[in-house]
């Protein structure tokens, strides 16, 4: 069970279990080990999120488990933004003190971020680096799979956000493997080439995987 400051539990709901669980196979100790959490109402969510991300609440609020240690957070609505049916996450606000654009691991992969002969796999958004771990764990495979908020958030202010250094790149087998719908978005296709050729640039082993189009 994780407690905010205020002293109130916060918990996962079975429906939102239930959607992590089956809905995007995340094993029961990875969905544990992530610390996300069911948001109720907009006052659940923390001080760094906005009075319009606020009135989107009920959602899941996923911890965000950065390279270097440092949490921060993403919150996934219940519903989408009539006025933007593809914002899905809403990331914390900067003016309120969020940390801004940053990646996400779970803690217990921090151990890998150093050894370069573990290949890394970029993936678009928590859930899905919740769902490759699982893979990875029940395939008894060693990988680091680090989540990119969404297809261009791995820049901020027109260059590569710092979490970026924190991990080893040169000589080290590098994946990018976004959303489907990278076949179709012009954006997520140059957000996903523009990291790859930032991986590259860093003396990594490029690949890109495409999934076919559901």
């Amino acid at each position: 069970m994780t407690f905010y400051p205020n002293g109130e539990a916060h918990t996962l709901s079975d429906s939102h279990h239930r959607m992590l669980e089956q809905g995007s196979a995340i094993r029961a100790d990875v969905i544990a080990e992530s610390g996300a959490r069911t948001i109720h109402r907009p006052r659940d969510l923390p001080e760094v999120f906005g009075r319009r991300q606020r009135s989107r609440a009920p959602g899941v609020l996923f911890v965000v488990h950065r390279p270097n240690g440092s949490e921060s957070w993403c919150f996934r609505p219940d519903k989408p933004d009539p006025d933007s049916p593809g914002h899905k996450y809403e990331q914390p606000c900067k003016a309120l003190g969020g940390a801004g654009n940053v990646l996400d691991m779970l803690p217990s992969q921090r151990h890998l971020i150093a050894d370069t002969s573990v290949p890394v796999v970029f993936v678009e958004g928590t859930k899905k680096m919740l769902s490759l771990v699982s893979a990875a764990r029940e395939a008894g495979v060693a990988l680091l799979v680090v989540a990119v908020t969404a297809c261009w958030n791995w820049m901020a202010d027109g260059k590569p956000i710092p979490d970026l250094l924190d991990i080893p790149l040169e000589g080290r087998r590098a994946t990018v493997m976004y959303d489907s719908d990278m076949l179709r978005k012009p954006e997520v296709q140059s957000g996903a080439k523009g990291l790859a050729e930032y991986l590259k640039g860093r003396g990594a082993e490029v690949y890109i995987t495409y999934f076919e189009d559901a």
